[in-house]
């Protein structure tokens, strides 16, 4: 594809003044990254922890403090 789509040049691809549309790449990876962005922004900073996981790690006594202060505040 020529530099600019909307013309049709003179010349062919094989001439040494033709020049690729290279600006076309970064529009579009551009687009991309930013429909991933917005997906990824739709899920939770963290995940829910279940009673079972907490029972779990309480009687392993692996559970950290942050846990037992969620469980007294509930």
């Amino acid at each position: 594809m020529y530099v600019k789509p909307w013309e049709t040049p003179n010349f062919g691809e094989t001439d040494p003044r033709w020049i690729g549309a290279w600006w076309l790449g970064p529009p579009f990876i551009g687009a991309l990254i930013l429909i991933f962005a917005v997906l990824v922004a739709f899920f939770p900073r963290r995940l829910p922890i279940k009673d079972s996981q907490i029972t779990d790690a309480a009687a392993k006594g692996t559970s950290n403090h942050k846990n037992t202060e969620k469980q007294n505040v509930v």
